[in-house]
C-alpha cells in the first residue's frame, strides 16, 4: 500500500499527462489495487470516544421484564392486535401483561 498523499500525486500527475499531452496512448485508468485506505483525518487521531461514559438512561443496557417469548404468542396467535392496543380496556392489558409475566402498578402514564 502507497500512502494516501503519494497516491494523490501520482494520480494528479498522471491526469496532468493525459490533459497536456492529447495524443498519448497510454489509457487514464487506476486499478483497485492502487487505491489507499481513506479514512477522515478525525478517526486517525487520539481522540477517545467517551460516548459510553456518559450517565444517560439511554446508553445503558435495559432489560425488558417479563417473557418476551409469550407476548410474540399472544400477538402471533390473534388474542393481541398492537394495531388495536388503544381500544383494549384495561383489564384485558394487564392479564395480557400478567400472562407474559409484565409486572403492572395499576398507575397510567398517559395524560389527556
Amino acid at each position: 500500500m502507497i500512502p494516501l498523499q503519494e497516491f494523490l500525486s501520482n494520480l494528479r500527475r498522471r491526469w496532468l499527462e493525459k490533459t497536456v499531452f492529447t495524443r498519448t496512448n497510454e489509457k487514464f485508468t487506476v486499478a483497485i489495487e492502487e487505491l489507499p485506505p481513506i479514512i477522515a483525518p478525525r478517526l486517525t487521531g487520539t481522540a477517545v470516544n467517551t460516548e459510553m461514559k456518559k450517565k444517560s438512561v439511554y446508553l445503558k443496557p435495559h432489560q425488558p421484564t417479563g417473557d418476551p417469548a409469550l407476548l410474540h404468542k399472544l400477538i402471533s396467535d390473534g388474542k393481541l392486535d398492537m394495531s388495536r392496543i388503544e381500544q383494549y380496556d384495561s383489564k384485558f392489558i394487564n392479564d395480557a401483561a400478567m400472562a407474559c409475566g409484565i409486572p403492572t402498578s395499576g398507575k397510567s402514564k398517559v395524560t389527556v
